[in-house]
C-alpha cells in the first residue's frame, strides 16, 4: 500500500570504522503528493535524498531524474533500485549476488548509470525484500562523508578545467616573464662591471 503522508523513521547507525560511535538515522519518505512542499519548505533540514525508483518500472527512474534536477545544487543524491527481487526470475540464478549481476544489465540500470555518470554520483544502490542490502548504513555513510554523493555538474566541471589550464598558463607565462627578467637584470650588471 502506497505512503499517502510523510512518514519518519529512526534508525540507530554504526559506521564501518572500527571505532564508530552510534549515531541516528532519521529517514523521511515522502509519497508523490507531498514532493512540492518538501521541495518548497524541507529541504534545507536533508542532509542527503535518496530517490527510490522501481527496476520493474522505467518511469519511476525518470520521475527521480526529473526530481534530482529540481533539488538545490549542493543537495547530496543517492539512487536506490528497489524491488531487485523482481528481476526475471530466469535470469536469476541462486549465486550470492546475481542480482546486482543482472540489474547491471538491464536497460534501466545502463540508463540510470549514464545519468550518475554525467554527475559524477554513485551507481544505485540495490534492494530488495530481504533486507542484506545494508540501506541504512550505506544512507548513513553518504549524508555524513562530504565526499560521497555530491553531484558535480558539466559545467562546473568544465569551468574548473578552464580554471586549472589559465593557471597553469598565468604561472608558465610568470615564470617566463620572471625568466627573462632576471636575464635581464644580471645582464645589466654584467655590462655595468664591464664597464667600471
Amino acid at each position: 500500500m502506497p505512503t499517502l503522508e510523510l512518514a519518519t523513521a529512526v534508525a540507530p547507525v554504526v559506521g564501518r570504522k572500527e571505532k564508530s560511535e552510534e549515531k541516528t538515522l532519521i529517514v523521511t519518505e515522502v509519497p508523490p503528493a507531498c514532493v512540492e512542499e518538501v521541495l518548497e519548505h524541507r529541504m534545507d533540514m536533508c542532509d542527503i535524498a535518496c530517490l527510490v525508483f522501481d527496476v520493474t518500472k522505467p518511469e519511476s527512474l525518470q520521475y527521480a531524474f526529473e526530481l534530482q534536477k529540481r533539488f538545490p545544487r549542493d543537495m547530496k543524491v543517492l539512487f536506490i533500485a528497489s524491488k531487485g527481487d523482481l528481476l526475471p526470475e530466469s535470469t536469476v540464478g541462486a549465486v550470492e549476488g546475481s542480482e546486482r549481476q543482472v540489474f547491471s544489465e538491464t536497460a534501466i540500470c545502463k540508463q540510470c548509470a549514464e545519468f550518475v555518470n554525467k554527475y559524477d554520483l554513485e551507481l544505485p544502490l540495490l534492494v530488495n525484500k530481504s533486507g542484506k542490502d545494508n540501506l541504512f548504513r550505506v544512507m548513513f555513510e553518504c549524508a555524513v562523508f562530504e565526499d560521497i554523493c555530491v553531484p558535480k555538474y558539466p559545467e562546473e566541471k568544465k569551468s574548473k578545467v578552464v580554471f586549472t589550464v589559465t593557471m597553469l598558463s598565468i604561472l608558465v607565462g610568470l615564470s617566463w616573464v620572471l625568466g627573462l627578467l632576471s636575464l635581464v637584470v644580471a645582464g645589466g650588471i654584467y655590462i655595468m662591471r664591464k664597464r667600471h
